[in-house]
């Protein structure tokens, strides 16, 4: 342990230091069990596994205790859990205000107008698993500039020769969005007042990082996308924030714009809506503007 402090230049301080410590095995806490953060990144390990290779559907039951790692549900409650009590403080839920620009691309072989072509496909057109949702599950993915949004959505040789529809949307009220693009930094060991922070940190850290990874589209994305999509269907259907309201979608780091976000939004088609159009109880996008490239 003195050698690990890095008290390794004086033997006589060591070996006086040494005969004043009772003879006793040190072993590092929490040995067997692990500490919060391996069990959450173990957790989260299994979890991948589990949902890709065994099954997706009713995952959220605990078994018998395990204290090598937590069951996928256990994984989900525990990061519900970490972002309302112990993280309650980090910024982590957001308010989107209704006059922020959310950008949005359609590729297609002619121009785009309406906000139910530019918005959230309709499930038929949902044919293509992404990193939040399943083929026929469709969501708004976009960003908060063009940029991102073209980096994002555009495929220069798929996409080679196609129309883009660049629109812009604002929420026709405030959202409420869940933000893992800028997470806190892990706190060091030594920071008494923040010291709670470093296991939850850890695992979003880690969880973060996989939401993010861009996926070839080589036939696996639909397996690979499965861990991502279930916990993102865990915060749209089961997890409330401190005050009851439920999730209007993710922020995350973009997978293909450095220092960028993009984000996802729990919106159906039928909840994107034009310019001039009047605005219904489920509504939840307007259409401002569209320019074509």
């Amino acid at each position: 342990m003195l050698y690990d402090a890095g008290f390794s230049e004086n033997d006589d301080m060591l070996e006086a230091l040494a005969d004043m410590i009772e003879c006793e095995a040190w072993v590092e806490r929490e040995f067997y069990r692990g500490t919060d953060s391996q069990r959450l990144t173990g957790g989260w390990d299994s979890f991948k596994a589990f949902t890709k290779n065994h099954t997706r559907y009713f995952f959220l039951q605990s078994g018998e205790d395990d204290y090598d790692e937590l069951t996928p549900g256990d994984v989900l409650g525990s990061v519900a859990d970490m972002i309302l009590t112990k993280l309650a403080d980090e910024g982590l839920i957001k308010p989107i205000p209704g006059e922020t620009d959310l950008i949005r691309i359609r590729v297609d072989d002619a121009r785009q107008h309406a906000a139910t072509a530019i918005g959230t496909p309709k499930p038929e057109h949902a044919r293509q698993s992404n990193r939040m949702s399943p083929a026929g599950i469709p969501m708004f993915y976009g960003a908060f500039d063009a940029a991102t949004a073209h980096a994002e959505t555009i495929d220069p040789d798929a996409h080679a020769g196609k129309v883009l529809s660049v629109g812009t949307f604002r929420p026709v009220r405030d959202l409420v969005l869940l933000d893992l693009a800028e997470l806190p930094v892990v706190p060091s060991v030594f920071d008494l007042d923040r010291q709670a922070l470093i296991h939850p940190l850890r695992f979003l850290h880690a969880f973060a990082t996989d939401i993010s990874q861009p996926i070839a589209r080589d036939g696996r994305e639909h397996i690979e996308y499965v861990p991502t999509q279930i916990v993102t269907e865990y915060f749209r259907r089961l997890f409330r924030a401190a005050d009851g309201k439920s999730l209007d979608g993710i922020i995350y780091r973009s997978a293909k714009q450095a220092g960028a976000k993009a984000f996802v939004l729990f919106c159906e088609n039928e909840q994107c809506i034009d310019l001039d159009a009047p605005q219904e109880d489920a509504s939840l996008l307007r259409l401002i503007s569209v320019e074509h490239q």
